[in-house]
């Protein structure tokens, strides 16, 4: 077994003790006795069966991932959670994160204490007055315990960010403003101004739609608005995760190597552009995570190491697991990221190969089948967590997904050159606008078809059956790939 295959197996060990760790309690023997048989069967089979040795470290990084949740779990966990549905109490917070507008509500995460207890809290308050991120503010009300959903684990997808507790509608005090971070005051400024401006150059509907792309925004978006997107499938693209992210890179690699530029340029330039639309979304932790497998994809394809990327993908998803052991299981956009970049990886090659005869006009061929090699590996996931079959969808991506890529590139050009002079941002702008219009009717016109969609029970099993089906047929289109090649290469070397 070669070194690269022992890594793989390693890492995939360690993720399953993280998936398993998050799933059962109270392991403790479990993984005492497995680490006893590892430990027993290096010393007995060391340099005599390398095979039982390498099982034998895999059982040992098992217990190392059931260890590393259970340990996080307890170092993070909120001491202020102690205080969950008692009486109400005088709580003094500093707001961490940037506030989210949610209809007429604002949602902020505060960093909050009582009597020396710190923990993290979601606080639900009116949309008005305004808070800012780093305001010190003072809060009296009841804290209470996140409540699960119909089939919504709320509590855990909470606890993936260290939140425990919730209030809701408190009597606020301001202490003090602009008591935050300097830098994280300048990336939210960033944003701010980049929404501003957005606003100011677009109208409603498409300046939320734009928003929702670029920004991941969903505050001007009505509950029809996002009904329809529910209907027509559509839902991924104003989901800003590595999906986004990833058609970002794509496109800027198209487009740069269509300018003929050079390819060492081609790469500093498209992950100068990842780290720059970062920086302009907020950088926050899920963003930075989809912006690593986005940067993952660009190194892979500067190195000419497409066709192999398992193990760069597997140790850039054991590191962000490792840093947070709670995404793996409970963070959807996490999830997402992967599998959007697994489809990009090992799907992605074999389409386009399939498809090289046909012409590729101003890069579109490219930005097609990079969508919908990432839908592919992100459909199951998405039916199994939202419930909802879109049987139209098919139809609906394929009519919007091509131009997602053209107008997240143009309408963040068209953004920028309003930094510089508005006419021509208005300028611009009309490409977009016409571009935006099209796929808002095209949405609204599906989502209207009667039997649009239909909630769907997809199952654990189907999921299961799903990429297992998925992983053999990649396998066999990919091994027939290499056999045409290797017969190419020979022929080529006969002939010559």
């Amino acid at each position: 077994m070669t070194k690269s295959k022992i890594f793989l197996w390693l890492c995939l060990s360690f993720l399953v003790g993280i998936f398993i760790g998050s799933s059962i309690e109270e392991l403790f023997f479990v993984c005492f006795l497995i680490s006893v048989v590892g430990i027993m069967l290096i010393g007995i089979f060391w340099k005599k069966n390398w095979k039982v040795v390498i099982l034998a470290f895999c059982l040992l990084f098992f217990v190392a991932g059931i260890f590393r949740f259970q340990t996080f779990n307890e170092k993070n966990i909120s001491e202020i959670r102690q205080y969950n549905d008692r009486t109400d109490a005088l709580i003094s917070a500093k707001i961490i994160e940037r506030p989210e507008i949610d209809g007429d509500k604002l949602k902020m995460i505060v960093l909050g204490q009582i009597d020396n207890k710190r923990g993290k809290i979601l606080t639900i308050v009116p949309r008005y007055p305004e808070y800012k991120y780093g305001d010190e503010i003072e809060m009296f009300g009841r804290l209470k315990t996140p409540e699960n959903f119909s089939e919504f684990d709320y509590q855990n997808y909470l606890a993936k960010d260290q939140i425990y507790s919730i209030i809701y509608y408190p009597k606020i005090n301001i202490l003090a403003k602009n008591k935050g971070s300097a830098l994280y005051d300048f990336l939210y400024f960033v944003k701010n101004k980049f929404q501003e401006k957005l606003n100011a150059i677009f109208a409603e509907p498409h300046a939320s739609f734009l928003s929702g792309l670029l920004l991941g925004e969903k505050n001007g978006f009505s509950d029809d608005f996002i009904d329809n997107f529910k209907r027509t499938g559509t839902s991924h693209i104003i989901v800003l995760s590595g999906y986004n992210i990833t058609i970002v890179a794509f496109l800027l690699m198209s487009i740069l190597s269509a300018l003929m530029i050079s390819r060492p340029y081609t790469f500093w330039l498209a992950t100068i552009g990842i780290c720059l639309f970062v920086i302009m979304v907020g950088a926050s932790a899920s963003i930075v995570r989809a912006a690593v497998m986005g940067i993952l994809i660009l190194i892979a394809r500067y190195e000419g190491r497409l066709y192999n990327p398992t193990n760069a993908l597997v140790l850039a998803g054991v590191v962000m697991v490792f840093l947070n052991p709670m995404i793996l299981k409970f963070d959807l956009g996490f999830q997402l990221s992967f599998l959007a970049t697994c489809g990009l990886f090992y799907l992605f090659p074999i389409l386009e190969n399939k498809l090289k005869n046909i012409t590729n006009i101003l890069n579109l061929k490219e930005a097609l089948i990079s969508t919908v090699s990432a839908q592919i590996f992100v459909l199951p996931l998405l039916l199994i967590s939202f419930k909802n079959l879109s049987l139209i969808a098919p139809l609906s991506n394929m009519l919007i997904l091509p131009l997602v890529p053209i107008i997240m590139a143009s309408g963040f050009l068209s953004v920028l050159s309003g930094f510089l002079f508005m006419p021509l941002a208005k300028i611009f702008s009309w490409l977009v606008w016409l571009l935006l219009g099209y796929e808002i009717k095209i949405i609204e016109t599906f989502a209207s078809l009667p039997f649009a969609s239909v909630a769907i029970n997809f199952s654990w099993l189907l999921f299961i059956i799903y990429y297992l089906v998925l992983i053999i047929i990649i396998f066999l289109l990919a091994r027939s790939r290499q056999k045409t090649l290797n017969y190419e290469m020979l022929y080529s070397r006969v002939s010559s």
